[in-house]
């Protein structure tokens, strides 16, 4: 914990430290266009078909593509053609976003830059508070395989290191999903507030409105993105499919 705590906030530190991330915004686009071309591109080697495509563009026209705006060419499209063409267009439709939203009033600062530190803050927070009570819990259960005579240490270090993994997996999804689809109000200056608000005092400073606070979710048995997928699907090599390469990829 106190290892991916450093993680953690030393990528916080530089985001309040006013730094440019946009670096990190580009990566993470990267990084999401080729998880789902990789996951598309399976058990192909060339992609010919509209139903294929669908497969990999489906969860990016979410974000920065219109429907049925790739057009299979003659052949087909091989992975790294297909995965350097859905990158332009992320690049194009980020840019567009930028001239869009201007700059700052009285600056030559795009409001894009201020808005990619306010999405990192708030998604970093809102997945980290979740990862530590998600650990707490691991910590509390870990006990128990004691008796199935394996070493809790290990298993705690082990699927700690899994959670950890897949917390900055969604991290990076999230990020890229709002920073292309967030609207901001022209007619109000963009401010930068606090994104760990103690939604308790806020309830209470608004006359004591219970509802205002922010109510406990329940969810159900979660399925890891390495854990095998229930659908039983085989890889190619016997061994069974992970469940984000199968169907969590879009999840």
């Amino acid at each position: 914990m106190n290892t991916q705590r450093t993680i953690v906030y030393n990528q916080r530190r530089k985001v309040l430290d006013g730094e440019d991330i946009t670096g990190n915004i580009e990566t993470m686009i990267s990084e999401t266009i080729e998880t789902s071309v990789n996951a598309g591109f399976a058990d192909l080697k060339v992609i010919s078909t509209r139903l294929e495509l669908s497969e990999v563009v489906s969860p990016l026209e979410a974000l920065f593509l219109s429907k049925r705006e790739i057009v299979i060419p003659e052949g087909g499209f091989e992975r790294d053609e297909l995965e350097e063409l859905l990158l332009e267009k992320a690049t194009s439709a980020y840019k567009a976003r930028e001239e869009e939203f201007g700059c700052a009033p009285g600056t030559d600062i795009p409001i894009m830059r201020e808005l990619e530190r306010v999405i990192m803050l708030r998604v970093v927070d809102e997945f980290w508070m979740d990862h530590i009570d998600a650990m707490e819990s691991l910590r509390d259960s870990v006990r128990l395989r004691a008796y199935a005579q394996t070493n809790p240490v290990d298993e705690y270090k082990r699927e700690g290191f899994d959670m950890f993994e897949e917390m900055i997996g969604g991290i990076k999804e999230e990020v890229v999903r709002r920073v292309f689809t967030v609207r901001i109000r022209k007619d109000e200056s963009l401010q930068r507030r606090g994104v760990a608000k103690d939604f308790r005092a806020s309830a209470q400073n608004v006359g004591g409105d219970v509802s205002a606070r922010r109510q406990p979710v329940k969810k159900g048995q979660k399925i890891g993105r390495n854990d095998p997928c229930p659908c039983g699907k085989k890889r190619p090599n016997g061994l069974p499919a992970k469940y984000k390469d199968c169907c969590g990829r879009n999840a």
